[in-house]
């Protein structure tokens, strides 16, 4: 194979190129920044681009491809050094022609729409059994990802119990943790640009210990991605340093509501034991409530 990228081989061949598989070089196109397209199936393909699968085949060929796994490791290829050489997607944070609140509402509800539209549901579900079944749970996430950590424990410790929260690499306490850790457990890790270092090494750690990991990050390229055993992705686009989380949060609910289907009564009688506490040390002003006796 040589060098020439799959831009300028469509490019080169577009004059060429039969009305089928030009829909099919188009969806490729519009869709080359979307880290959606490097999994998708060739049959996905022609059903998004309106074909048959036997065009998408033909436009492989029609580009030098040998098949469509070929067209589809140049796609891949495209895609990475695009987020090699332009890793952040940025919007003018100094944009004064709208009211700030609606350009940031705008950007999270699109990169809601992005996240909804590349989620596997059989990931999805994996990562909800690995979360079920682990005899521990370790939320992993270093500044300025740590947060997350915080609102992934407040809610995931009312369901199970022996969940670790780690969120700085402190090698003693880390190793005593590793240590006592059943082998049944699962790490659930945070990274985000700029990729904090300590997440990295803590995630390297639980790699080599053989600790199965649940990664959530924006990118298909993020550098935790090979070390982890299933991935969540929620993309992101900055309008400033300011990271757009929304999506993330909506993540975190929706493998803890997950976790909650699989078994409603254990988790109704765990909230009643937490509404019980919740009253009993007076933790709340609004005593006359139980989310366990409406769910």
């Amino acid at each position: 194979m040589d060098t020439v990228s799959i831009l300028e081989r469509i490019q080169e061949s577009k004059d060429d190129l039969s009305p089928k598989q030009a829909s099919v070089a188009k969806f490729i196109l519009d869709n080359i920044r979307d880290f959606g397209i490097i999994s998708m199936s060739s049959s996905e393909i022609a059903r998004k681009s309106g074909v048959s699968e036997a065009s998408v085949s033909r436009l492989a060929t029609r580009l030098g491809y040998r098949n469509f796994q070929e067209l589809q490791e140049a796609i891949r290829k495209q895609i990475q050094e695009q987020f090699a050489s332009h890793p952040f997607r940025m919007e003018s944070g100094v944009d004064t022609t709208q009211p700030a609140y609606l350009r940031v509402f705008n950007l999270e509800q699109c990169l809601m729409q992005e996240t909804l539209k590349s989620l596997k549901p059989e990931v999805f579900e994996s990562c909800v059994n690995l979360l079920c079944e682990a005899e521990d749970v370790l939320l992993v996430g270093c500044p300025p990802n740590d947060f997350l950590v915080g609102y992934a424990h407040s809610f995931l410790c009312l369901y199970r119990d022996r969940v670790h929260t780690i969120r700085r690499l402190e090698l003693p306490s880390l190793g005593m943790l590793m240590d006592s850790l059943p082998r049944k457990s699962v790490a659930l890790a945070f990274s985000f640009p700029r990729y904090p270092q300590d997440t990295q090494r803590i995630v390297e750690i639980l790699h080599k210990r053989g600790v199965s990991v649940i990664g959530i990050t924006d990118s298909e390229f993020a550098p935790i991605i090979p070390l982890v055993d299933q991935y969540l992705i929620t993309p992101h686009k900055y309008l400033i340093i300011t990271d757009p989380f929304a999506s993330t949060m909506a993540l975190i609910h929706s493998l803890i509501v997950g976790m909650f289907t699989k078994n409603p009564a254990q988790y109704r009688k765990r909230l009643r034991m937490y509404e019980e506490y919740a009253n009993r040390t007076d933790i709340f002003i609004n005593k006359d409530f139980s989310f366990a006796e409406l769910i």
